[in-house]
């Protein structure tokens, strides 16, 4: 349940980041100098949500998967040193550091399913 939160407001906080960036393109032309700024300044340090989010996501993700052995322990780990990160001035690495991380479990979790799936059927 805190995975799946941090995970909410991480998402939040992308669409904040998208949002601004769309009104300052779209809405260019309509704007008064102030009210560009604001919105460049918004769009600059709307960062919050997304270190909250990543940090509470990934160290959810990994402290649950160390104890229940979902993943790898070496990927949970992983998981809660991204999130250190996240909260940290190196939040923008731990921010890339999670796209990767993030295919490193869709292989762990392919490889897992496929393994299982590929056990032919006994013959009767």
């Amino acid at each position: 349940a805190v995975a799946f939160a941090g995970g909410i407001v991480l998402a939040l906080g992308m669409l904040g980041f998208a949002g601004f960036t769309f009104t300052l393109g779209d809405a260019a032309d309509h704007l008064t100098p102030d009210a560009a700024q604001a919105l460049n300044a918004l769009n600059s340090d709307f960062f919050l949500p997304l270190a909250a989010g990543l940090g509470t996501l990934m160290i959810a993700t990994g402290i649950s998967s160390i104890r229940s052995r979902v993943f790898p322990a070496w990927l949970g780990w992983l998981a809660v040193l991204i999130g250190i990160a996240a909260i940290t001035p190196a939040g923008f690495f731990g921010f890339l550091a999670f796209g990767l991380w993030t295919i490193a479990a869709s292989i762990v979790m392919w490889r897992a399913g496929s393994a299982g799936a590929a056990a032919p059927p006994s013959a009767v």
